[in-house]
């Protein structure tokens, strides 16, 4: 009788553990008193499959090594730094509440980093470099420039119909 209490005991711990992993893994699962939802592990897991990083892309750009961020997915680390979850949330387009389980709602930061800095931040030193240099070889360039768009919009006649042929013609104008 105390073998098969024994026994009892160890398969309904299993269950229960294992249970936990699918209420982790799989996000909500309904019960009697509401719904489980997603934990912080997962949704960071989530939202970087889901803006297409590797767990080493997300993590170099936030700083930390791949096996910190292999570590929150797992749920091996519970108490992550405030500075590290805005980092990431800013990273992973959502707001920080949403990755700490407080929003249901994964609401994108206002604040969305232009495609060029992102471009620019991937790159190693020398790629700045030459990034920099590329970017300031357009400013040299009239048509790149705000002055192009107020020179264009300065010159626009009212007076009388402006035909495509002279529209080329200014163009050609310009562009010397």
């Amino acid at each position: 009788v105390i073998l098969q209490c024994q026994f009892i005991l160890v398969f309904l711990r299993h269950f229960f553990l294992i249970f936990l992993h699918i209420i982790f893994k799989y996000g909500k699962i309904k019960t009697l008193k509401g719904e489980i939802t997603m934990g912080m592990a997962d949704r960071i897991k989530e939202r970087r499959t889901m803006m297409g990083y590797t767990q080493e892309e997300l993590g170099s750009k936030i700083g930390l090594q791949k096996s910190a961020i292999a570590k929150y997915e797992n749920g091996r680390v519970e108490n992550i730094k405030r500075s590290v979850i805005t980092d990431m949330a800013q990273v992973l387009e959502c707001s920080p509440g949403y990755l700490m389980g407080w929003e249901e709602q994964q609401t994108p930061r206002i604040e969305k980093t232009p495609k060029i800095i992102q471009y620019y931040e991937m790159l190693n030193e020398i790629g700045k470099n030459e990034a920099e240099k590329r970017v300031e070889e357009l400013t040299h360039f009239n048509k790149y420039t705000e002055d192009y768009l107020l020179l264009n919009a300065a010159h626009e006649r009212t007076d009388i119909d402006i035909t495509e042929e002279m529209k080329m013609s200014d163009e050609e104008l310009l562009n010397e």
